[in-house]
């Protein structure tokens, strides 16, 4: 079962000189837009991307925007 990306963790560890590469809970195309705007470097998509409702390619077409 996937509950999203930490953002409350995500928006502490953006303050600080560091670059951040999320992972954990990312499985709709959402998760990656959002995660794109809060200004992370990257993101780990795990078993999400077995899955028929996550579109990978969408997703790295929509992160390479």
């Amino acid at each position: 079962m996937f509950y999203g990306p930490d953002y409350k963790v995500i928006k502490k560890l953006l303050k600080k000189d560091i670059k951040i590469i999320a992972s954990g809970g990312i499985s709709t195309e959402d998760d990656v837009i959002k995660l794109k705007q809060s200004g992370v470097f990257g993101a780990i998509v795990g078993s999400a991307s077995y899955k028929e409702e996550f579109n990978l390619k969408r997703s790295i077409e929509t992160a390479a925007m």
